[in-house]
C-alpha cells in the first residue's frame, strides 16, 4: 500500500487537490474522530470519483489529472485512520455533474448521487483513530 511519510499529511494532500481543482473556498472541521473537508469550486467527475484509486501511481507531470490524483493521496492517507466510513460527493453545480462515493470500513464503496447538487467537494471521514496516522 502506498503511504505518505507523516499520515497526517493527508490534510496537505487534500488541500492540493482543492487548489488543483480550482477552490475558491477551503473549509476544515476537525473533531477527536471525524474531520470535514469541503470547498466551493471545481469538482470531480463520477467517473473520476469511481476510479479513485487508479490515480495514487499516476504521473506528477500529467497535470491534467493533478487534482484527482492529489485527492487519491489525500484519501489514501485517511484511510490509515481506519474511518467507519468516508463520504466523497462532489459536483459542478448541477445534481446531473453532482455525484457520492462512500468508502466503507468493510471496504465496499457505494457510487451514486447525493439529493442534491453541490458546487465544489465535500469529504466526510467519521469514526477515525487519529493514533492510526502516526
Amino acid at each position: 500500500m502506498f503511504a505518505l511519510a507523516d499520515g497526517f499529511y493527508y490534510v496537505v494532500e487534500l488541500i492540493q487537490a482543492a487548489i488543483a481543482n480550482n477552490a475558491t473556498y477551503i473549509d476544515i472541521q476537525t473533531r477527536k474522530d471525524a474531520v470535514t473537508f469541503s470547498y466551493v469550486g471545481g469538482g470531480f467527475s463520477q467517473e473520476e470519483l469511481g476510479e479513485l484509486f487508479e490515480f495514487l501511481f499516476a504521473s506528477k507531470d500529467d497535470l491534467d489529472i493533478a487534482d484527482i490524483r492529489q485527492l487519491a493521496l489525500g484519501i489514501n492517507a485517511l484511510i490509515k485512520s481506519e474511518p467507519s466510513m468516508i463520504v466523497i460527493e462532489s459536483g459542478k453545480g448541477t445534481l446531473e455533474s453532482t455525484s457520492r462515493i462512500e468508502i466503507r470500513s468493510d471496504d465496499t464503496v457505494h457510487i451514486g448521487r447525493p439529493t442534491r447538487a453541490l458546487d465544489g467537494t465535500f469529504i466526510r471521514a467519521q469514526d477515525m483513530n487519529r493514533a492510526k496516522l502516526g
